[in-house]
């Protein structure tokens, strides 16, 4: 990769910056937030890798949303009612404290709004990529370049919190699709990756990033 890839890799960093303010571990100046809007190409990397983060979210919620609404519909029929029945006392007890438990699942997590609110934020964040690649095509003006900030701004205002876990994630999953070695990658324990990152963000304090690459060494 060449010096674009750097300038994309700084802005994936200056966006991990700004969407974890509250890590004092991971925030090195606050001056250095915001930094991505003086650059197209730092600004397509942070919306990218929004776009990602909420399909991913999206996809999470629409599968847990079906599973748990197989399982009430199965467990609360009259067929599996009385072939459960005829199993005892336990399997009832089972059958009854599973449906229970995921209709907690769904009234916690909201799952269908939730699957609906991912999947709108990131149509919102596709669209804005879509006005950035366009507009590059004859070079973003500044004026132009404030106003797909302030676009992306408004987005995020809209956000639900974010699983920084997960956000790291798909931070990994840009650097790998531009051909990065995974040595270059934000380092996730195993609890802060996979499902668990859907759930809940983790020791996130202990994610760590390494040095910046230097030029010409990066994959192809």
């Amino acid at each position: 990769m060449g010096a674009l890839s750097q300038i994309l890799l700084r802005g994936s960093a200056t966006h991990t910056k700004h969407r974890r303010r509250r890590n004092p571990k991971v925030v090195e100046d606050k001056k250095e937030i915001g930094q991505e809007c003086g650059d197209p190409h730092e600004l397509l990397f942070s919306v990218r890798r929004s776009t990602r983060y909420h399909n991913r979210r999206k996809r999470f919620f629409d599968t847990l949303n079906k599973w748990s609404n197989f399982f009430k519909v199965v467990g609360g029929s009259a067929t599996m009612t009385t072939a459960i029945g005829q199993l005892g006392t336990t399997a009832i007890t089972i059958s009854a404290s599973t449906v229970a438990v995921l209709s907690g699942m769904d009234l916690i997590f909201q799952t269908s709004q939730m699957a609906r609110l991912h999947g709108d934020l990131a149509k919102r964040f596709n669209h804005l990529e879509r006005e950035l690649i366009i507009a590059e095509v004859k070079g973003v003006t500044k004026e132009q370049l404030a106003a797909f900030c302030a676009t992306r701004l408004e987005i995020e205002a809209d956000e639900p919190p974010i699983m920084r876990n997960l956000d790291s994630g798909c931070h990994n999953e840009m650097l790998e699709s531009m051909g990065y070695e995974p040595d270059h990658f934000v380092k996730l324990e195993w609890y802060q990756r996979g499902v668990f990152a859907h759930f809940i963000s983790f020791r996130e304090n202990r994610v760590r990033r390494h040095e910046p690459i230097p030029d010409g060494s990066c994959g192809t």
